[in-house]
């Protein structure tokens, strides 16, 4: 039921609740631990055997979408302190978006007549955890079990009046980072050495991945008169994977640092209820995203050539593997802009809607 749903640990998170909803499931091999404190990205969702990329996220209905990933998914947590509400769709949408897989609304505070805040906050590291690493599973051949070295998020958020009837603020802020062990994997002692080509772990290393990530939410919303609210929101987001890619077939220094240098949304929208039957309403939103996927700079000796030896495992060593039509190594920069706008008429139990959506990017 319901309360068997809010006990379960989330962290507060889009994403967690969102996959303990029946049928719900995550696309892709997304890690769920730390009680869903290690989500740094916002997940594609399927549900009732449906496709990750048909998920779409909107913010006050407007799409999210960059050229990179349509808009099944966002690089940055969802910062929850800064939404009043996050609906979920799984079923029975309508013609507004051209899929239909889950459909994530993100709906932003406003403030209001009186100043309030919220603060929710977790902390976790290796020493709260534990594990079924058994003498069997060594023998086996897993070296070491994946294991948290230090995690944190906090997300604290206020608002309130300027104007009172007027004019409102609402601001949130939310800090995330993930230290992690992967299982089975060592630091090469061999590490951006040319001329050396084979692996060699320090079996009494313990290299980690880091994510982190920040995200800053500001609002305002102003009542220009009773039948016309008008609204601005500036969200500017920041993620590194610094790196999240070591694991037991990728050593260290072959693993990719990925960084956003710019994450920014920004978006206006107003709702004009001009009788008790017509309502006239629309929004935009300007998405900026730039990425860098580079080498780790402590490994970024320029002789070095990656390798893939089968005889370990497929273990890829000595830099990133850069092949392939899509290279890893790459910078990209994305900008779109969203518009939609709609009327609604509502006639006793029926009500008629048109509207359009225009987006270029």
């Amino acid at each position: 039921g319901l309360a068997a749903m809010k006990a379960v640990p989330t962290g507060k998170t889009g994403e967690g609740r969102g996959t303990r909803r029946p049928g719900g499931v995550r696309a892709g091999a997304v890690r769920e631990g730390g009680g869903g404190t290690a989500y740094q990205v916002s997940s594609q969702r399927t549900v009732h055997g449906g496709r990750g990329v048909d998920q779409r996220l909107t913010q006050n209905g407007v799409s999210l979408a960059i050229t990179a990933n349509g808009a099944n998914n966002i690089i940055v947590a969802t910062n929850m302190s800064a939404y009043q509400e996050i609906a979920i769709d799984t079923g029975a949408v309508n013609a507004e978006l051209p899929t239909g897989g889950v459909r994530v609304n993100y709906i932003p505070k406003d403030g209001g007549n009186r100043f309030t805040g919220t603060l929710s906050a977790g902390f976790g590291n290796k020493s709260m955890q534990g594990n079924n690493f058994s003498a069997e599973l060594k023998a086996a051949g897993l070296g070491t079990p994946n294991a948290v070295k230090r995690l944190w998020d906090y997300n604290p958020g206020a608002g309130g009046p300027i104007l009172k009837d007027k004019l409102w603020f609402h601001v949130a802020y939310k800090n995330q980072k993930n230290e992690y062990y992967p299982a089975g994997a060592f630091t090469n002692l061999n590490a951006n050495n040319p001329n050396a080509w084979s692996y060699a772990p320090d079996l009494n290393s313990r290299p980690f991945n880091v994510v982190d990530g920040t995200d800053f939410h500001g609002r305002l919303t102003w009542q220009v008169h009773p039948k016309l609210r008008v609204g601005y929101s500036h969200q500017e987001s920041g993620y590194c994977a610094c790196t999240d890619g070591i694991n037991a077939t990728t050593a260290p220094e072959a693993a990719l640092f990925r960084k956003s240098v710019t994450q920014r949304n920004l978006m206006g929208d107003w709702s004009a209820p001009l009788t008790n039957r017509l309502l006239v309403e629309g929004a935009f939103i300007n998405r900026h995203q730039d990425q860098r996927r580079d080498v780790p700079e402590i490994n970024s000796n320029p002789l070095m050539i990656s390798v893939t030896e089968q005889a370990l495992g497929n273990l890829i060593y000595r830099t990133v593997n850069n092949a392939g039509a899509n290279p890893n190594l790459r910078v990209t920069f994305f900008s779109t802009m969203f518009i939609r706008s709609s009327m609604s008429y509502i006639a006793g139990g029926h009500v008629f809607k048109a509207g359009f959506m225009f987006g270029n990017g």
